[in-house]
């Protein structure tokens, strides 16, 4: 199918499920932007009804500011249901309307965004103006589609405040384009879709591999996904259903959104091991490891993992956060021992590791990253069960007999035999359940998202886990 009627397609559009609880509005604005000349855009924002032009509320706020740019032959009007659902969070998201021509000039993409970026910021510290108090000053996240998912990685080159990247099936780059992305350490995600003929997924994980510096840096294919995912059109043409591609595209983006501005590891979940194989095809380059750990009962720690790929993850477990030598170096946890090891070809991996008896219901866990140079980089030490600092293990007292001098003692009498070690503790026999790539799926409490199933389900199933990520209220 070919690109140009891909976007010369006229069709209804899909709605995109609310992932907040603020009330949206929009607008259609422009401002001079320089370089870029006259930008036109939509903003949506947290407002005080839901009617065209609504008075902004900064009640709630300050909120972050997000772009979005359009693709080839795109404009604003495309993604109007996106940008509604990423604005119900509780964010500013200004959804660019540059180059709607057949002639696409990436370069004044990516300087209208930034013209934009700091419009609403110059704005919002404004007492007059209509965006008084909205936004929060921060680092800036842009997501961007297709061709716009070029100008986005030149916005990079641009703007140091841009921070967040999401390129939703960004198209191939034509020269050094995407050089920025080359020293970028921000948070990046770039999403793909299986079924898409248009950016196909060996375009999408070119940008991945670029990648190569960044903090935390994702990249997802999306099974029965097209390059209309993101978009507000229902295209028909892919085995995934273009209402859930857009939840989907939108639960994914809006969890990843708000780690960021939360510094919530957790919601890193949806990304990783509740994505399973053949569902998703998912790989990490990220420099800080992720760690994401949930009891499965008192002996068992479920674990999602994500940090560079080709290293070893070695998972230690003990009581509290305090230092331990290891091998590896010195290790956050007091009394620290290892779980298990775990070898991250690309990146993820997610499994059910085994705690020895002392640190049922209580432990804490931490993943060292090992490279093949021997290079250690360390996760961060997490309190399993919430129960804060157990403290250290305590020596049983002796028995009066035991204290009595006058009472023979036998060799070897009270020496722990080296059979009653747990399984695990030297990586033996532990995690075993643990697989790489996230190939493995593993149930889920109640009230969690649910992992889809290795033996089928593809799509369907994986739609069906993640629309609870759509659904659920933040913020």
């Amino acid at each position: 199918m070919s690109l140009m009627v891909l976007l010369f397609a006229v069709l209804s559009p899909a709605r995109a499920a609310p992932v907040g609880t603020y009330t949206v509005s929009s607008w259609d604005f422009a401002i001079d932007g320089g370089e870029a000349r006259t930008v036109y855009f939509k903003i949506h924002y947290p407002a005080v009804g839901t009617h065209y032009g609504a008075d902004a509320d900064p009640s709630g706020g300050p909120f972050p500011v997000v772009g979005f740019m359009h693709g080839y032959l795109g404009s604003a009007w495309m993604y109007t249901d996106t940008a509604d659902a990423l604005a119900s969070m509780g964010a500013v998201v200004v959804n660019l309307d540059i180059e709607t021509t057949v002639s696409i000039n990436t370069t004044r993409m990516a300087l209208g965004m930034e013209a934009l970026l700091w419009w609403v910021d110059d704005s919002s510290q404004d007492p007059d103006h209509w965006l008084s108090g909205m936004s929060d000053g921060g680092d800036w996240s842009v997501g961007a589609h297709s061709m716009g998912g070029v100008a986005l990685a030149e916005l990079v080159g641009l703007e140091p405040r841009v921070q967040t990247v999401i390129g939703y099936m960004p198209y191939e780059p034509d020269g050094e384009q995407w050089l920025p992305y080359e020293s970028f350490t921000g948070t990046a995600l770039m999403l793909a879709g299986s079924e898409d003929e248009t950016s196909t997924p060996d375009m999408v994980a070119l940008w991945h591999e670029r990648l190569s510096v960044a903090d935390r840096s994702l990249y997802l294919e999306l099974e029965g996904a097209g390059h209309q995912a993101v978009s507000n059109f229902e295209w028909g043409g892919e085995t995934m259903s273009d209402a859930d591609q857009n939840d989907l595209v939108v639960a994914l983006s809006a969890d990843l959104l708000e780690s960021t501005w939360t510094a919530d590891d957790r919601l890193y979940q949806s990304l990783l091991c509740d994505l399973s194989s053949p569902a998703v095809v998912h790989r990490s380059k990220s420099q800080r490891p992720i760690t994401i750990a949930e009891p499965e009962d008192d002996t068992t720690v479920a674990l999602s993992i994500a940090g560079r790929p080709e290293t070893e993850a070695v998972v230690f477990g003990g009581r509290g956060p305090d230092a331990t030598e290891t091998e590896l170096g010195t290790i956050g946890l007091r009394e620290a021992v290892v779980l298990g090891r775990v070898p991250l070809p690309e990146g993820i991996a997610c499994g059910d590791f085994p705690l020895p008896v002392a640190l049922a219901g209580l432990g804490w866990v931490q993943v060292a990253h090992v490279a093949d140079d021997g290079a250690v980089v360390l996760g961060e030490a997490l309190d399993v069960f919430g129960v804060g600092d157990p403290g250290a293990l305590d020596e049983p007292e002796p028995d009066d007999e035991d204290r009595d001098e006058d009472i023979p003692q036998d060799d070897g009498v009270g020496d722990a035999d080296a059979s009653d070690e747990p399984d695990g503790l030297d990586g033996s026999d532990a995690a075993t359940s643990a697989s790489t790539g996230g190939s493995s799926a593993r149930s889920k409490p109640s009230g969690k998202v649910s992992s889809c199933s290795t033996a089928g389900g593809g799509a369907g199933a994986l739609v069906a886990g993640l629309m609870v990520v759509a659904s659920r209220r933040r913020r």
